[in-house]
């Protein structure tokens, strides 16, 4: 059963558990942030995460580097940092490069835990007036097409594209349960449909923890389609970017990433641009409807719509067993470093 809770209330409890973690002040703040914007529109990588893929601070963590720089382009050594924190940085370089250059991209390499809801970044972009692109890999645990072997990560893509109102964003995994997904249903003490996941002799399970002890899910739309494009962002984030890939290097420690900022004033006026983008999504919304289907959205649609009416009442929604972890995981912190 959902509650509904006051961000306040969120995130005094979600701070205090980042704390804990090992984050400092500036990190903790930007951890919350991406959360809060999954949880707001019901994406998987909400307060969830909090209890994900080695969540606590890496305690070998060092600065964050630039280890490879053109005017276009960057390569970023996460030094066993938070993807996410990692992710903040690259997207602020990529948008650097792309205003003043009209093309930014940058790898980053050396990441440690999730990256979370990688719409988050692509939004950002797309506020200024730019189009975003992020990949994202991860330890494997995903199999291919044909396979019940977990050799992918989870790997997922997300566009941001500028418009007159809210950006279109497109944001999905290539998976059919991403981590955060199985860590959910695990607390949630719920069963795998069936088909969706292998154990780790690669048996067919319904066991959540069977999937996420060196088992396998599938592939999002389990063709050879989905399993083709979860290869090509595999190499994308993994020898574009210096970063583990296939079951090969550390992967725990070597995760990788890549944010691409476009300037469309290369090839058209921005105003023309969003004009057409405005067009496009109203022919979009206007495309004749199956029988019973009311309306039809666009990529992240749905999810502005979810998180305005929750931003209006300044509160979200989460899961109650959820919260219950939340409240019992989180103590008062002895203060910021």
């Amino acid at each position: 059963m959902e509650k509904k809770i006051k961000i306040t209330t969120i995130k005094k409890l979600a701070l205090e558990i980042i704390h804990n973690q090992g984050y400092d002040k500036k990190e903790s703040e930007q951890i919350f942030d991406m959360r809060l914007y999954a949880q707001l529109r019901g994406n998987d990588h909400g307060f969830v995460g909090l209890f994900g893929w080695n969540p606590d601070k890496d305690r070998t963590a060092g600065q964050i580097t630039i280890v490879r720089e053109t005017k276009l382009s960057a390569l970023i050594d996460g030094n066993a940092n938070s993807a996410i924190t990692v992710m903040q940085k690259a997207t602020d370089i990529a948008i650097q490069k792309a205003k003043k250059s009209g093309f930014g991209i940058v790898g980053a390499k050396r990441t440690y835990n999730s990256t979370g809801a990688i719409g988050y970044y692509v939004k950002q972009i797309a506020q200024h007036n730019l189009i975003g692109m992020t990949f994202s890999g991860c330890d494997a645990y995903v199999a291919p097409f044909d396979s019940n072997e977990a050799i992918f990560g989870s790997n997922p893509m997300a566009v941001g594209l500028p418009t007159l109102k809210d950006p279109v964003v497109l944001d999905f995994a290539t998976t059919d349960m991403t981590w955060h997904d199985l860590t959910e249903q695990n607390i949630l003490n719920k069963k795998l449909a069936p088909g969706r996941g292998y154990d780790k002799s690669g048996k067919p399970t319904l066991e959540p923890k069977a999937v996420m002890a060196q088992g396998a899910s599938r592939i999002f739309d389990n063709t050879y389609k989905g399993s083709g494009l979860s290869f090509i962002i595999e190499t994308l984030t993994g020898p574009l970017v210096q970063a583990a890939a296939f079951g090969i290097l550390d992967e725990e420690a070597d995760w990788g990433n890549l944010v691409i900022a476009i300037d469309p004033e290369l090839l058209v006026d921005i105003k023309d641009f969003k004009k057409n983008m405005t067009k496009l999504i109203k022919r979009f919304k206007g495309a004749r409807k199956l029988k019973g289907v009311k309306e039809l959205f666009y990529p992240g649609e749905r999810g502005n719509r979810m998180a305005a009416r929750c931003l209006r009442q300044r509160i979200v929604e989460i899961e109650e067993e959820l919260l219950e972890k939340m409240m019992a995981e989180a103590q008062p912190p002895s203060g910021f470093e």
